[in-house]
């Protein structure tokens, strides 16, 4: 059965059986789902089709909440809702619409708190999964990419499982960023400014041009094989734009242009030693 992500915006908090209490910062309380932070748009809808078991209002924990029940058996369940759209025993499409994100229950702001169990919910968490292995996330596919054109080798596949986390931590340890495998802000900040950095495209050529410019003065034969050099420089990665090769053939270059070139291709060695050119 396929579930989608209930809601938009990024994951804040991974599933853990160790995290630091986030209300107290005291001891471990478990944290048996994901936490998707507030977004624009902070309506919440069903992961897939089912009926609602269950809606919890007030709860000193999970504040107001529901629970879908799906055909397989497995359940869902929505916590810490602003306000609740559906009803007790209603069927519900995936995707529908069921409630807001809020803050009600314990809790330290705007979110859903999202929890996947493979058989009645709670249930003493013994059927629960890491509802991150089983959604696909575009927010994550975008953080995965990043990540693999620094460097790392990440399948691009939305789901946040253990090796994008170690990767997301290992990122942010090396950039003297707060560790927590979670892409937040700062972290994809980070990512954004220094992708941009590294592929920023290179300056253009700019060439000492005399007040007096002198045309050079080649036949035929001469301008073909010149323009075949700096075309074979060109494909080697010396040249980025096929304009020098095109003014050559045309008789249109100037003699300190073709000097300035010329000495641009004199430095570039092929991986054999030889020289471009012959």
């Amino acid at each position: 059965m396929q579930f989608v992500k209930p809601c938009e915006g990024y994951i804040t908090s991974l599933y853990s059986s160790a995290r630091l209490d986030p209300v107290t910062n005291k001891g471990v309380r478990p944290h048996w789902g994901i936490d998707y932070g507030s977004a624009t748009n902070n309506k919440i809808w069903a992961a897939a089709s089912g009926y609602v078991r269950y809606i919890g209002w007030g709860h000193a924990t999970a504040g107001n909440y529901i629970v879908i029940r799906h055909p397989n058996g497995w359940e869902t369940a929505y916590l810490h809702l602003q306000t609740i759209a559906v009803s007790t025993k209603q069927y519900v499409s995936q995707s529908q619409y069921i409630g807001m994100k809020g803050s009600t229950g314990n809790s330290t702001g705007v979110h859903l708190h999202f929890e996947m169990s493979k058989g009645t919910w709670p249930g003493g968490y013994a059927n629960h999964v890491n509802p991150a292995l089983y959604i696909i996330d575009s927010t994550v596919k975008v953080v995965q990419d990043q990540l693999n054109r620094l460097g790392y080798q990440l399948v691009v596949d939305g789901l946040q499982g253990d090796r994008t986390t170690k990767a997301v931590m290992d990122y942010q340890k090396s950039r003297s960023l707060p560790v927590n495998g979670v892409a937040d802000h700062l972290t994809r900040l980070k990512l954004t400014k220094e992708i941009a950095e590294r592929e920023k495209p290179s300056p253009p050529i700019v060439l000492p041009i005399g007040k007096e410019e002198i045309m050079l003065e080649l036949n035929q034969r001469q301008r073909e094989e010149l323009a075949n050099v700096y075309q074979y420089a060109r494909e080697l990665g010396v040249f980025s734009s096929d304009e020098h090769e095109k003014e050559m053939r045309e008789g249109k270059m100037t003699v300190s242009k073709a000097i300035y070139l010329n000495g641009l291709i004199a430095g570039a060695a092929l991986a054999d030693g030889k020289r471009i050119g012959g």
